[in-house]
């Protein structure tokens, strides 16, 4: 909070959250997509306040209780943080195509359009929690999932174009 005082930052050591429950909404169940946890290694925290700022390092070792390479980890991390960012365009996307689908109602194009993009999004979210769920590598099916759902977002992104165009 901004007051003065003992105030308290709390990281989970996780990247950004995919997801957050819209806000001022009472949290029930899940907390969204959260951010796959971060590659083992060193890092800068940084606060700024009042004018001032102050770094300390830390470091951040793998849970011995996880048996992982590190080249394994920084794998199964770096495929996250692209559904992360996959999924978080495909929201984006269906942000702007809701509405317009909404204005055009009866539209049965701009209906499935709005359903396509919302379907695409829950694959995107569900292949994100498989892969979350395990720090080992990735399934052949998952890479494939991984590699294909880009060219249907690239797609749908060309057909909201036209929709939002109208």
């Amino acid at each position: 909070p901004a007051r003065r005082g003992i105030n308290r930052v709390v990281w989970d050591l996780r990247h950004e959250p995919l997801s957050r429950p819209p806000s001022g909404e009472q949290q029930r169940g899940p907390r969204g997509l959260e951010g796959p946890f971060v590659v083992p290694g060193e890092y800068t925290v940084r606060l700024t306040a009042g004018g001032r700022t102050l770094d300390e390092r830390v470091r951040v070792e793998e849970d011995p209780r996880v048996v992982v390479a590190p080249s394994g980890r920084q794998s199964w991390t770096s495929t996250l943080l692209r559904l992360g960012d996959l999924y978080r365009a495909v929201d984006a996307l269906l942000a702007k195509v809701t509405p317009a689908a909404a204005k055009l109602k009866g539209d049965a194009d701009a209906e499935a359009l709005r359903w396509t993009v919302n379907e695409l999004r829950n694959r995107v979210g569900g292949l994100y929690g498989e892969i979350s769920a395990s720090a080992g590598p990735v399934t052949a099916d998952q890479q494939s999932q991984v590699e294909y759902y880009p060219t249907v977002l690239r797609d749908l992104e060309q057909r909201a174009a036209k929709l939002l165009a109208r």
